[in-house]
């Protein structure tokens, strides 16, 4: 729950420091962070110190996913963002495909260094994402309009492109009236919402396994719902840019 808590207050507020420190920095903090906090899991010996570093991880892992797709809108145009929101998910699904199976090799190493085998998994899950926040920090672009690799035609191109349908990293700082508008955004608490819902309906399997039935096309659509509230909440911020 702790969790949750953390990703639900940062979520937002990570893409108004993505767009302060640029994409390439903000992104490959995140990266960093989460996996040094991952990796501190393993360390942690008591209830308290699980229930800080969780919170931690909360705060650093709230700003990748809205953070990918605010990053999108310095690059693509409205209709061409879709697919590329679809392939971070399905990246994400992916994951999560191959977690039972490192899980399950990561069992055979209980007791190894006088470490348990759960200790291990942090460990070992926390240091792909450090090593890939060194290369995220130096060569994810930033924006189309200041790329070595495009000429000045092509950043012209870019940069009209995206004039009516993207951010654009010359923009204008986020002002405390866009702040408001966006905090006060009903959708915004919706997405929350129906959030809590379906991470409460995970946390009680008895609940979900008795009611399963005539839930399951109430849960799609609560799902499907919960994305484009993000989506929208996420990208809210860009339209002012």
């Amino acid at each position: 729950m702790v969790f949750l808590i953390a990703y639900a207050i940062f979520e937002v507020p990570s893409n108004y420091f993505l767009k302060k420190l640029s994409p390439s920095k903000w992104i490959a903090f995140l990266m960093f962070s989460w996996g040094a906090v991952t990796m501190g899991l393993g360390g942690t010996t008591n209830f308290a110190a699980v229930t800080g570093v969780r919170f931690l991880l909360g705060v650093f892992e709230a700003g990748l996913f809205p953070g990918l797709v605010y990053y999108l809108t310095f690059w693509y145009r409205t209709e061409e963002r879709s697919i590329r929101v679809a392939f971070i998910l399905a990246s994400a699904t992916l994951a999560g495909a191959f977690g039972g199976a490192i899980a399950y090799g990561v069992g055979h190493m209980n007791g190894t260094h006088g470490l348990s085998a759960w200790r291990w998994l942090f460990i070992l899950e926390g240091i792909p994402s450090c090593l890939s926040s060194i290369f995220v920090f130096f060569f994810l672009p930033d924006y189309p309009e200041t790329v070595r690799w495009l000429s000045p035609k092509e950043k012209e191109l870019a940069t009209k492109r995206l004039a009516t349908e993207g951010s654009h990293g010359h923009g204008a700082d986020l002002t405390w009236a866009q702040a408001k508008e966006t905090l006060t955004d009903w959708r915004l608490y919706a997405h929350y919402a129906v959030s809590a819902l379906l991470s409460r309906s995970k946390a009680n399997p008895d609940l979900t396994t008795r009611y399963t039935s005539a839930f399951q096309p109430l849960f799609r659509v609560f799902r499907s719902l919960r994305r484009v509230s993000q989506l929208v909440s996420d990208t809210r911020i860009s339209l002012h840019n």
